[in-house]
């Protein structure tokens, strides 16, 4: 309170101390109350005198206790106050349910209304009974009772007997309102919709993500309490869109977890720029099609960043654990921000190129100079070993060492659809892939003796490709026996990014 004197000092907001309030701060009955957001961190920071033991007229350790954790409730539940929503419902004449957000100003039509409705508010036909004044609502009449609409809880009600009992309606939910009246950004004009999720993503990773991460790691170094902690957080929360799009219980969880993993790998997890790169990816790779985050691909936005590999235990679950507490609706509600972001998800796009020998010719690969196999029409297909070795053999190559058909690049994945007559992979001369830079240095090199299938029916064989570049790659399939045969009908390579063979021929 304010002394009106010179040099005066803060105090209490109670000349004494004052009794403990019996029931908890969310018992029944409650009220509610709506204010300019702008007002809230001076609001919470007031509620802070309640903290004090010395505010309450108790000398019980128990009771005193009980009460401050009451006082800490009460700031939790003032941290994360949302948005007032003047929701308001309507009939048309038609029949229509609508709902307004702005005190009646506009109206909506409910979504699913007109699909499920008519199913929710045909009662039992009665027996013929006498026409009453209005032939429409008698109690026996053709048509039944006339329909009763209620909010129960969060639950949209319909009763069918006056009143008699309830049931809800069918097709209508929160989770379906709170996606019609909230948390869908309008795209700017001239931006794509993948071009819009990218922004989005890239947003929610960086601000949401790894800011949070970072926040929790200076706490954790300040030694800060739970509740210090938690409104930093809510702090960074406040900075975004509304001060409600965290809640305090998503903040618990990622406060304990956040601990156990510590201060140094959260400070890393923070400022890792490939961290960041594949949470844009999950989230965007999730979102691509819509534009946004919406109530049905937020499940996949929960299992992309929950598929991410990163070397620190817990993080990554963290990361998850923290998107899943705040749900779609905490997400929903900060979202728009990301519009305003300019994004790149180029290295999130997915290529392939295919090389397909059965229908367009060699393709510019070759067999080796010096080693064995042939074209054979429509595959590539070994030969009897030329040595003299007693096997067959199919050395096939992207091009020679004078020249390649491959830039110098780099890929994720190769693939080598192929058929392996009735017998064995050869033992002794060994089956391989290998990627060289020309002219010779080799890249990397797999044994694929023991991977290869021999009985006769196509299959695929996949192997990852080098973390470096390379512009040669040597594919040898050997089987034991003269007579026997490999084909090799397909070569595909996989990466993300810019294609840098050409156009995206395959999926």
């Amino acid at each position: 309170m304010w002394v009106p004197k010179d040099n005066w000092l803060p105090a209490s907001s109670f000349v004494e101390p004052v009794p403990i309030p019996e029931p908890a701060p969310f018992d029944e009955p409650q009220v509610g109350v709506c204010f300019n957001a702008s007002w809230l961190p001076y609001i919470i920071g007031s509620l802070m005198q309640l903290i004090q033991p010395t505010t309450w007229a108790t000398a019980d350790p128990t009771a005193l206790q009980g009460v401050l954790d009451n006082v800490q409730e009460l700031l939790s539940r003032f941290g994360s106050a949302g948005d007032c929503v003047a929701l308001s419902f309507r009939f048309t004449d038609a029949c229509v349910l609508q709902y307004s957000t702005d005190g009646g100003e506009t109206w909506s039509d409910t979504p699913g209304w007109d699909t499920f409705a008519p199913d929710c508010f045909t009662g039992p036909t009665g027996a013929t009974g006498a026409t009453g004044a209005t032939g429409a609502t008698g109690a026996t009449g053709a048509t039944g009772n006339t329909p009763q609409l209620r909010w129960n809880g969060c639950t949209f009600e319909v009763s069918l007997d006056n009143g008699s009992s309830w049931s809800a309606v069918s097709g209508f939910d929160i989770a379906t309102l709170q996606g019609c009246l909230g948390g869908t950004p309008t795209i700017p004009t001239g931006v794509s919709t993948a071009q819009n999720a990218c922004n989005i993503a890239t947003w929610l990773s960086v601000q949401l993500l790894q800011s949070s991460m970072t926040s929790l790691a200076t706490s954790i170094g300040a030694v800060a309490t739970t509740l210090e902690t938690g409104l930093a957080l809510f702090g960074l929360a406040a900075s975004w869109s509304g001060v409600g799009t965290i809640v305090f219980g998503a903040i618990e969880g990622f406060i304990s977890v956040g601990v156990a993993i510590g201060e140094t790998a959260l400070n890393t997890a923070g400022s890792d720029a490939g961290l960041r790169d594949d949470l844009i990816c999950a989230i965007y790779d999730a979102i691509k099609v819509d534009g946004y985050v919406t109530p049905t691909n937020f499940s996949a936005v929960l299992t992309n960043i929950n598929g991410i590999s990163y070397a620190t235990p817990g993080i990554v679950g963290l990361l998850h654990d923290y998107v899943s507490d705040l749900g779609y609706p905490g997400v929903a509600a900060i979202q728009s921000e990301g519009t305003l972001v300019d994004g790149d998800c180029t290295d999130c796009e997915a290529w392939c190129y295919l090389y397909d020998f059965g229908t367009t010719s060699q393709q510019g690969w070759v067999i080796i100079t010096g080693q064995d196999g042939s074209w054979a029409g429509d595959s590539w297909v070994s030969t009897n070993d030329s040595g003299g070795g007693g096997h067959s053999e199919l050395d096939l190559g992207s091009g020679q060492t004078s020249g390649t058909i491959l830039p110098t690049m780099s890929a994720e994945q190769i693939a080598i659809e192929y058929v392996c007559s009735s017998g064995t992979s050869d033992a002794t001369h060994t089956s391989f892939v290998r990627f060289y830079t020309l002219p010779s240095t080799l890249v990397q090199g797999t044994d694929i003796s023991t991977l290869i299938t021999c009985d006769g029916s196509n299959h695929t064989l996949t192997l990852s490709a080098p973390a470096g570049t390379f512009n040669w790659v040597w594919i040898r399939l050997a089987v034991d026996g003269t007579g026997h045969t490999t084909r090799v009908r397909k070569v595909t390579f996989r990466g993300h990014g810019s294609n840098p063979i050409g156009m995206t021929n395959c999926t």
